[in-house]
């Protein structure tokens, strides 16, 4: 349906703004704001109305909503005399010119030209479902966005047309078929808080499940090269590599002996699949990549033999290659990190690793410059001679590609394709050179729960992405890590009131720790190879040096005269450092496990009891409890076991009477939280732990983005738990680029 006012058109179905045939970039919510605005013309819509609606799932205050009527102001230059949107006083808004109903056509695709293409010929399609209508994601801020490009870096590629491919706003990581007759994506069913595979037929289907639905999230699916099937990783249990029909006329399969693979890719040629299995679930990537039969199903043959790290792998088109990032086993610098390809010959691997010079290359383009950054870059299509990756620049993440030769070599500039304010990922490429990405906006904040669980509460924080959260004893400020790429990490020191927050350090500094009482942050400074630990005041000024070499600051005690670290090396330990005096001594050991996430319930100045967890296997963490008397060693026959050990939990905080411990766990295959009670006499377990809020949707998510360690910690202030929550809202995109003159 196109609705229109003044000199503007408003298609109801894809939520785009036109002022005569020039397209008008939106927010997804200010789009959502008009739409809601413009079916009641001449009526008031109330705060509480848009609120409920646009931000339904979402916990926000007033200020969202003025910031989108802010937005449509601005774009239908309505900032002075309010011609279209009028203020209510006390109310709500009213959109006050006359409205037309021109047509309930089909929606028409966003056009980089900035017409609107045709309408389309012969029968509509089929009516969209609400679901999909919810919570519209608009790609015109993507092309329509200023780009701060350097003069060195050429302008991006001209597109010929973008094309929405969902409306859920939770659909993430499409791939199209060769031939581009369709495209699945993994998603959220917006009802059900369950997942599955979508398909949608192009040009003019919709998304429909071809999969069940499953409690636990899956993802990476991948087309066959004959389009008859599609791959895909669940993450229940260990994960692991299902196969179903792309029609959705048949239930899934496991593939035998794919137990915690991901990202899989089928051969072209072949029916193999090569996926990679991470050897640190949820820490970092670091992998091996394995190349298995399907049909029928062989054994898993290790790819990349001898690197130290290998994963998400890509096949040339012809599959006369598998290319993957990684690190060889070497300090040599031409064996480092980098794209590197496998050649085949006769359908055989030629197990010799070419390095392609990729990051090379992008480094000395200045697309990247940190080791952090360099991690989010993600390379997922190889089409006619070109590679095509996703960048993160700023908070940003936009489409480029580069050129590779038949030595699988790269060479010439990093060509970008699109201009995006958001993030754009996983771009993968047909044989027709069709472009589909996920197109994901994401906030990561702070949050407050209060302790049953039923109050949840996003909080006032300065803007960029933040981590590692510290908060002082009152619960009136903070300290976190802030990143944005291309910058250093800095340090941020900030009140909980919204207002007069501070970059305390920058450069190569993590672990913020504010003290109890807020008037300073402790922080991690690498020298060198060492880890030292500054002292600076909460509003900035010079830093004073606690220890030379000790390790990463955790916890201060209650009166913030000595600060808890955990150190580096295997395993790991907990020690503590007296500020006064910079003396330190390692205090938590165990002679296999690494500690972590010490939290202090102190009953005397330096008595009581310590909660901290032990990396206890590879994939699993165990919560336990030490007795505190001074800061002599407790013995590991004193230790306590919280947690059996039979899953992953972290970041122990004592409650306030400390008869009980909260956590974070994936006991259920998502990042929530816990709460186990505990006899108050000798503090071992008492019962089961019982969740205290889940966080199972796919946008809010437990740090599910940022997975370094103690991005997701718990704190606990002023009868509230604190800790980062990512906000995230994905669609799914067609990109077709313009042909070449």
């Amino acid at each position: 349906m196109l609705l229109a006012f003044g000199r503007y058109r408003f298609d109801k179905h894809s939520y785009t703004l036109y002022e005569d045939q020039h397209l008008i970039p939106l927010t997804a919510k200010a789009a959502h704001v008009l739409s809601l605005l413009l079916d009641r013309p001449g009526e008031v819509v109330t705060k509480e109305e848009f609120l409920s609606t646009v931000w339904r799932d979402t916990f926000v205050e007033q200020r969202s909503l003025t910031q989108c009527i802010f937005i449509l102001r601005k774009a239908l230059d309505d900032q002075d005399n309010q011609t279209f949107i009028e203020t209510v006083a006390k109310r709500g808004y009213r959109f006050a010119a006359p409205v037309t109903v021109l047509d309930s056509g089909p929606a028409v695709p966003v056009s980089l030209s900035g017409h609107p293409p045709a309408a389309p010929t012969g029968q509509a399609g089929p009516r969209v479902h609400w679901m999909w209508a919810v919570f519209p994601f608009l790609l015109a801020v993507i092309l329509a966005a200023f780009w701060m490009i350097r003069a060195s870096r050429p302008a991006p590629a001209s597109l010929a047309s973008a094309t929405r491919l969902t409306w859920s706003e939770t659909m993430a990581e499409p791939d199209v078929a060769l031939d581009g007759s369709f495209v699945v994506s993994a998603g959220e069913h917006p009802d059900a808080l369950r997942y599955g595979i979508y398909r949608q037929d192009l040009p003019a289907g919709f998304p429909r499940l071809i999969t069940p639905l499953y409690l636990e999230p899956v993802e990476s699916p991948a087309i066959s090269p004959d389009g008859s099937r599609v791959a895909f990783r669940s993450s229940a249990g260990d994960g692991r590599i299902l196969i179903a029909p792309a029609d959705g006329s048949g239930s899934p399969v496991p593939l035998p002996d794919s137990s915690r693979g991901r990202q899989p890719r089928w051969q072209p040629g072949r029916n193999a699949l090569a996926y990679w299995v991470a050897s640190e679930e949820h820490i970092r990537d670091i992998g091996i990549v394995l190349l298995q039969a399907v049909d029928p199903p062989g054994k898993p043959v290790r790819m990349f033999d001898g690197f130290d790290t290998s994963f998400a792998p890509l096949w040339a088109p012809d599959g006369s290659a598998l290319l993957a990032l990684g690190t060889a086993q070497s300090a040599v610098p031409d064996r480092e990190y980098d794209a590197w390809v496998n050649p085949f010959r006769n359908g055989v691997s030629a197990y010799t690793e070419i390095r392609t010079g990729l990051f090379d290359l992008l480094r000395s383009r200045g697309l990247y410059t940190t080791v952090r950054d360099r991690a989010r870059i993600s390379v997922t299509g190889w089409h006619a001679g070109h590679l095509y990756l996703s960048i993160l620049q700023g908070h940003a993440a936009n489409l480029y590609r580069v050129p590779i030769g038949a030595d699988f070599h790269v060479y010439g500039v990093p060509e970008p394709l699109t201009a995006a304010t958001h993030l754009l990922q996983s771009p993968r490429v047909s044989a027709t050179g069709d472009l589909v990405t996920a197109s994901t906006t994401l906030i990561e904040s702070p949050w407050r729960l209060s302790l049953d669980g039923s109050s949840l509460e996003r909080l006032p924080a300065e803007s960029g992405w933040l981590s590692r959260l510290s908060v002082s004893s009152p619960g009136d400020a903070y300290a976190a890590e802030v990143y944005a790429a291309g910058s250093p990490v800095s340090v941020l020191a900030a009140p909980f009131s919204g207002d007069g927050g501070r970059i305390v350090a920058s450069g190569s500094v993590a672990f913020p720790v504010i003290t109890p009482q807020g008037a300073h942050v402790a922080y991690r400074i690498m020298d060198g190879r060492k880890q030292a630990v500054n002292l600076v005041p909460f509003g900035g000024g010079p830093a004073k040096r606690i220890c030379d070499d000790c390790g990463a600051p955790e916890e201060w005690s209650p009166a913030g005269d000595f600060l808890l670290y955990h150190t580096g090396g295997v395993p790991a330990r907990i020690g503590v450092v007296e500020a006064a005096t910079g003396k330190w001594h390692d205090w938590l050991i165990h002679p296999d496990f690494g500690v972590f996430s010490p939290n202090l319930f102190l009953t005397g100045p330096r008595d009581g009891w310590v909660a901290f967890y032990a990396e206890n296997t590879p994939r699993t963490r165990q919560i336990f409890v030490a007795p505190v008397h001074g800061w002599e060693p407790p013995p590991v026959s004193s230790w306590i076991p919280v947690t059996n050990g039979a899953s992953w939990d972290s970041s122990p905080v004592w409650s306030p009477r400390g008869d009980s411990l909260f956590f974070v766990s994936l006991r259920d295959g998502h990042r929530c939280i816990y709460e186990q009670k505990l006899n108050p006499a000798t503090r071992w377990p008492s019962g089961d732990p019982r969740p205290v809020r889940h966080f199972h949707a796919a946008r809010h998510r437990l740090a599910g983005v940022n997975r370094a360690r103690g991005a997701g910690n718990l704190r606990l202030a002023g009868g509230f738990l604190y800790f980062i929550l990512d906000s995230m809202e994905t669609d799914a995109w067609l990109l077709r680029p313009a042909p070449k003159p």
